[in-house]
């Protein structure tokens, strides 16, 4: 049976591809002639036609001016337009004519044409000699001379003009049935066409249907045994069909739908599995063409990836909320400690008979206290300033130019003769963000690296940019005091933390600069070591990066 219906399918096929390919091959041969006539309607006959009407009017034209020549003394224009048709307008309409004569294909009126181009070459030495009898104004006041060339006129330039213009309007007719043939013959193929359309649609047609009621026959009613193992499918439920071993389709089509259900178990544990988290567990797709398999194991990696992002992101809301905690005390603290202080003053101040050395000084605290209380609205309003500046548009941000600006910062508070900069940036030179966090950035590091020198020693900075596997990375690296991470390193980028306090500092640089980098989805991270110096390292999302 395998190799019964295996033969017919294929016949019927080749049948089909037969009457198709014959079909296909008398077409293309009936619209290759088609266009070869049509082009040479299109490409010969027609111009030709245009070109003997041209040769006509030349004609008429030749024997009007001659006319004119004649009997119009005075009508030098048409004289001039004579000359040019004797020159270049006759000349050049008969090389057009004698180069399109060999595609016409018709002896009989090419001979017709040459006779026409000889007898009228014969005609215009006639009418030069007109033109030479009649050259001059004074020549029209000799008799003979005007009485001979009426003569000519009347005896050879009219009568030949006549019978030329009637041959070339013979060359017309046929020119004219030339293309009614061609017209004819053409529709003659498009008739051929259409019954060839016919025949291939009627024979399709009764193939078709012979076709599929053999097929009908002979496969429907089998397929039917397994139809419903596939409904169930269709509705979730699993189960093998018990049949025994064939050879025929029928068995192979069992034997595969067994195959997909016992597959389709092992997808709905691993599906399970996956639901229950179980992101360990092993799966091989079906086969290279799987598309469910593969898109489970996306989902799994997938799910995978997104419940530790997840976790990554619940721990840094764990840690954000810890520094929001953290900030809300130090504000609370640093805000009340001034107005306390204030309250306390004008508590004392509202008391009479004061001293009025007590009221400067009392007055004095005041002032102390209301800078106190500015300095930390100050600083609160360049936290809450930072999600503002999100807003901001992104632009290109080269790294050289930055360090230049930040440089400029510098260069009239601090003595920078003793600062080395060694900056590398030829692995990567820019990124777009936004400049005014990159700016206060490597103006805070650029800072600190200034104010945490040796003194004994010059200073070195070095800031380098490189690109990872999937970020832009920049090193900022000093040779400075260094900083003590076994004590301060929980500490190292909170709000108000100092850990040097021989120069001036709020402790707010690496607050902000954590902040910033955290805010462009990037991170920053620390090593140092005491009297040696500290680096930097902060990792921007490569897309930043163009």
């Amino acid at each position: 049976m395998v190799f019964t219906i295996k033969k017919r399918i294929w016949g019927s096929f080749l049948a089909l591809t037969a009457v198709f390919v014959i079909n296909g091959a008398i077409t293309i041969l009936i619209l290759s002639k088609s266009k070869v006539l049509s082009d040479h309607v299109e490409q010969v006959i027609d111009p030709a036609q245009q070109l003997m009407q041209d040769l006509k009017m030349v004609l008429i034209e030749s024997k009007m001016y001659t006319t004119n020549w004649v009997f119009l003394r005075s009508n030098q224009e048409d004289k001039n337009a004579l000359r040019g048709l004797h020159s270049y307008g006759y000349p050049y309409l008969r090389a057009k004519i004698n180069d399109l004569l060999p595609a016409l294909e018709n002896q009989p009126m090419a001979d017709s044409i040459h006779h026409i181009f000889q007898v009228f070459e014969q005609l215009k030495e006639v009418e030069r000699g007109v033109m030479l009898n009649l050259n001059s104004f004074d020549d029209y006041d000799d008799p003979t001379k005007k009485m001979m060339s009426e003569q000519i006129l009347e005896d050879k330039v009219i009568p030949v003009s006549n019978a030329l213009i009637s041959s070339v309007d013979r060359v017309l007719l046929n020119a004219k049935k030339m293309k009614f043939n061609s017209y004819t013959e053409l529709e003659n193929y498009r008739s051929y066409l259409k019954t060839l359309i016919s025949i291939l649609a009627v024979s399709v047609i009764g193939m078709s249907v012979l076709l599929s009621y053999y097929f009908t026959k002979v496969i429907t009613t089998p397929i039917r045994k397994i139809r419903q193992i596939i409904n169930d499918l269709g509705k979730g439920i699993i189960h093998k069909v018990n049949y025994s071993e064939s050879r025929d389709e029928i068995g192979q089509m069992v034997a595969s739908v067994n195959n997909l259900s016992e597959k389709l178990l092992e997808t709905a544990t691993f599906a399970r599995e996956i639901g229950n988290r179980n992101f360990t567990l092993s799966y091989t797709p079906l086969s290279e063409e799987d598309q469910l398999g593969k898109a489970l194991l996306t989902m799994r990696d997938n799910l995978k990836v997104s419940e530790e992002s997840l976790m990554k992101t619940s721990s840094n809301l764990i840690r954000r909320h810890k520094v929001l905690e953290q900030y809300t005390y130090i504000i609370s603290h640093n805000l009340r400690s001034p107005v306390a202080t204030m309250c306390g003053l004008a508590d004392i101040l509202a008391q009479p008979g004061l001293d009025p050395e007590d009221n400067r000084t009392i007055v004095d605290g005041l002032t102390q206290s209301a800078r106190k209380l500015d300095k930390v609205i100050f600083d609160l309003n360049q936290i809450l300033e930072l999600k503002n500046d999100l807003h901001q548009i992104r632009e290109k941000i080269i790294f050289d130019q930055l360090v230049e600006d930040t440089r400029f910062l510098f260069k009239n508070s601090i003595n920078t003769d003793d600062i080395t900069f060694h900056c590398d940036f030829s692995e990567v030179d820019h990124v777009h963000s936004i400049k005014s966090y990159l700016s206060s950035i490597f103006f805070n590091l650029i800072s600190n690296s200034i104010k945490y020198r040796r003194p004994d020693t010059k200073l070195n900075i070095n800031i380098s940019s490189t690109q990872g596997e999937h970020t832009t990375i920049l090193s900022f690296r000093d040779n400075g005091k260094g900083i003590d991470l076994n004590k301060n390193q929980e500490d190292l980028f909170g709000l108000y933390k100092r850990f040097d306090f021989s120069v001036e500092g709020k402790g707010m640089g690496l607050f902000m600069v954590r902040s910033q980098i955290e805010e462009l989805n990037g991170t920053i991270s620390c090593n140092s070591i005491i009297n040696v110096g500290t680096e930097f390292r902060i990792e921007f999302p490569r897309h930043q990066t163009i």
